[in-house]
């Protein structure tokens, strides 16, 4: 057949791309121009010593000759010239395999490759696409390359094997059985997931999302991640944890994903807004930090109210949604480290304009009930500071408040030196936060104080002062 193409009227070796699929004998010519292509590969391989270089040459042009004939080619159109071309890819990379260097990675590559893509038809094709004599021939090419390579010490077309003696890709009972959610046997279970392996499995995945069976894609990929055969679990988690999204408000899902570790999530969150699923990254980080901000949990929570802010300005530009959003998390927040993160991200992302809601869960943090490590009030008095920095009053409460909860001599001096500015009046009609707000702030700063010193002057407030730091001031003394 090669030589009549070659000598026939300049015709050149047919490609599926641009031949008509609706006759048999066009894909029959095919056929065999594609078996002599794999031959001559073959024969060129043979005449040279087994080395990497040479087992490189011919896994590059078996690739190109293979899309070649099935690179275009549509499964669901095609499954059966589909299927004849998988099946002499590999039954001549078998019969070529004892000439290739054990050496080149490219070897095994290919041969993965092969199955991998071979499996992904099977995948789509319903079985009765594939009349039983076709399915058989099939079968006894992988069964006999499996066997051939199985000498080699190859077993890449093992699950594949599997699969094609079971009739079909989706023919496994224990697999059905898991699909349709009915109950199955562990040891079947651990079985099929052995042999099917992890590569096998993510396909399966990708395939059943493809199409939109998502219950069963939940199904698999919770089966996948409980599974003590699968070393790296971060695909199938990452699409249980997808789907469950779908299911929220579901109690059971909010349950499962609660579950999951933090630092995990952060990588699903990343990987899925990578994919261009920013929604349900969207989801699952803002269900994830509410779980954590009800239940106290501190663990990556900077890096997931980083994540959400960021989320939640490209979803929904507004800023007043933003802040609104901000500080619904403060009411339900309830430890301070949660309240400051906010802070931070409100700051960035809304700056002035962010300055109310910003005090406010100051004022929140400020309120949340002993015991607190004081140091941890003492950064919400800085982060208060930092926001009116032009407020001698607050700044002076602000100071006052930390040298009260550490007792330092460093706060004792800032507060000194605060109190040797003059008295300023405040600009209530004018003032950067409404005014009630500023007087909750005050209130909440004066809670922490074991005294009042509304109406005393630096001299007396100095002296409970270092009272507090042990030292007595002499009688008389500024």
């Amino acid at each position: 057949p090669r030589g009549k193409m070659a000598d026939g009227e300049g015709e050149t070796k047919p490609e599926w791309r641009d031949q008509p699929q609706n006759t048999a004998e066009k894909p029959l010519i095919a056929m065999d121009s594609l078996l002599d292509t794999f031959g001559g590969l073959e024969a060129d391989l043979r005449r040279q010593e087994v080395s990497v270089a040479a087992s490189e040459d011919y896994c590059m042009r078996f690739c190109q000759a293979l899309i070649q004939y099935a690179g275009s080619r549509n499964s669901m159109q095609h499954a059966l010239p589909l299927l004849e071309v998988y099946r002499l890819s590999i039954q001549s990379f078998a019969a070529a395999r004892s000439h290739l260097s054990p050496e080149s990675d490219s070897v095994g590559l290919v041969l993965k490759r092969l199955a991998l893509s071979c499996f992904e038809l099977l995948l789509s094709v319903p079985d009765t696409e594939i009349s039983y004599d076709a399915w058989m021939q099939f079968h006894h090419s992988v069964q006999a390359a499996h066997c051939s390579l199985l000498e080699l010490g190859n077993v890449d077309l093992q699950a594949l094997l599997r699969i094609t003696s079971e009739g079909g890709a989706w023919r496994n009972p224990t697999l059905s059985s898991l699909l349709a959610g009915q109950p199955t046997e562990p040891t079947q279970v651990c079985k099929f997931i052995t042999l099917e392996g992890p590569q096998f499995l993510e396909m399966r995945l990708k395939h059943l999302l493809k199409v939109g069976d998502s219950t069963k894609a939940m199904l698999l990929a919770k089966c996948c991640t409980e599974s003590d055969d699968i070393v790296n679990k971060t695909a199938f988690r990452q699409t249980y944890i997808s789907q469950l999204c779908n299911l929220l408000p579901d109690e059971e899902a909010m349950k499962e994903i609660s579950s999951v570790e933090g630092k995990e999530v952060l990588d699903i969150i990343c990987n899925l807004e990578a994919e261009g699923q920013e929604n349900t990254a969207f989801i699952l980080c803002t269900t994830y930090l509410t779980q954590q901000l009800q239940q106290e949990s501190t663990y990556c929570s900077w890096e997931l109210t980083l994540f959400w802010s960021k989320l939640q300005r490209r979803i929904d530009p507004s800023l007043e949604s933003f802040l609104e959003r901000c500080r619904q998390f403060g009411v339900i927040a309830k430890t301070v480290y949660h309240l400051i993160f906010l802070v931070r991200v409100i700051q960035t992302e809304a700056e002035q304009q962010g300055l109310a809601v910003s005090i406010e869960l100051c004022v929140r943090a400020l309120q949340i009930p002993q015991p607190v490590d004081p140091q941890t009030k003492t950064s919400v008095c800085k982060t208060v500071a930092c926001l009116l920095p032009d407020d001698l009053e607050v700044l002076r409460g602000c100071q006052l408040t930390e040298f009260l909860l550490s007792h330092s001599q460093q706060a004792y001096a800032s507060l000194e030196e605060l109190y040797q500015k003059p008295d300023q009046k405040y600009d209530e009609e004018n003032g950067i936060v409404p005014n009630s707000l500023r007087c909750e702030l005050l209130l909440a700063l004066k809670a922490h104080w074991p005294f009042d010193p509304e109406f005393w002057d630096w001299k007396t407030l100095k002296r409970h002062c270092l009272q507090l730091l042990g030292v007595e001031l002499p009688a008389g003394s500024q």
